[in-house]
């Protein structure tokens, strides 16, 4: 499958390895304001502040507020990507593929449940366009891994069927995740279970459970 072209964010990327240390300072400062503020709590002046650089620094590497939450979401991304791959890598027998898949999705719920950044941006990530193309791109790369893996283990799922039900899969997970992280943690825990279970039966990865 030919890959969706990645999404381009305005916000300058420094080749110098001190330029560079500076822009993940603003970054880890600029998380930690949403982590006690919330993004419409987050100023830009405060993230100078903390970070302890002049406030065009900050504007230097991330010239708009909405630039820098969206950096923020992208390092997130991929953080979970890296999750993905870690689990997900070498694994060939069926077993170990639904283990696997289930410890990745239980993972990503934790993260999300505990994580400022991604409760808000979730909750309007259809009111920005540069988060909607990060979050598309998100949802064609774990389909893409969720192919790859169930491919190496041999699926009964014809080869016709097999990505489709990959994509549909994803969205309920990814779906799921967004509502638990917004209910009370036994309410959310049931639901991402529930959810994970009847996604990997439609996989068939786990013949005991029901599936759609």
């Amino acid at each position: 499958m030919v890959s969706a072209p990645a999404v381009r964010i305005d916000a300058r990327v420094p080749q110098q390895s001190r330029s560079r240390k500076r822009r993940e300072n603003i970054l880890s400062a600029a998380n930690a304001l949403i982590a006690q503020h919330g993004i419409l709590g987050l100023r830009m002046n405060d993230v100078a502040k903390l970070a302890q650089v002049p406030i065009g620094s900050v504007y230097q590497y991330f010239p708009t507020k909405s630039v820098l939450v969206a950096c923020l979401f992208s390092r997130q991304l991929d953080f979970y990507h890296g999750l993905g791959r870690r689990d997900l890598r070498e694994v060939r027998r069926p077993q170990d593929v639904a283990s696997k898949l289930r410890r990745l999705v239980t993972e990503v719920y934790e993260d999300n449940r505990s994580n400022v950044l991604m409760q808000e941006v979730w909750a309007g990530v259809q009111a920005d366009r540069t988060i909607r193309k990060f979050h598309l791109q998100d949802n064609e790369f774990f389909v893409d891994l969720f192919v790859s893996v169930l491919r190496r283990a041999r699926s009964a799922i014809p080869e016709s069927l097999l990505r489709r039900r990959c994509q549909v899969v994803n969205e309920m997970w990814d779906g799921t995740i967004r509502l638990a992280i917004t209910l009370e943690r036994k309410e959310g825990d049931a639901l991402v279970k529930e959810s994970i279970d009847l996604g990997l039966a439609n996989l068939g990865l786990a013949r005991s459970q029901a599936a759609f």
